[in-house]
């Protein structure tokens, strides 16, 4: 089961936050992707905070 709780804001301790960080800035292609990979995962978090599912990692 995934932590709602750590889902709805960003926190520094998030994986992603660490990982974005070690990339250098001056990436275009990367920094697009990543802001698309953001939208994809905010959609997500609405729908599961608007939905009753338990989503279960495999």
């Amino acid at each position: 089961m995934i932590n709602r709780s750590s889902m709805a804001t960003s926190k520094p301790q998030d994986v992603s936050y660490y990982f974005h960080k070690q990339i250098p800035k001056n990436n275009n292609a990367y920094e697009i992707q990543v802001r698309r990979t953001h939208q994809k995962l905010a959609i997500i978090r609405k729908i599961m905070a608007t939905s009753k599912i338990e989503i279960q990692t495999l």
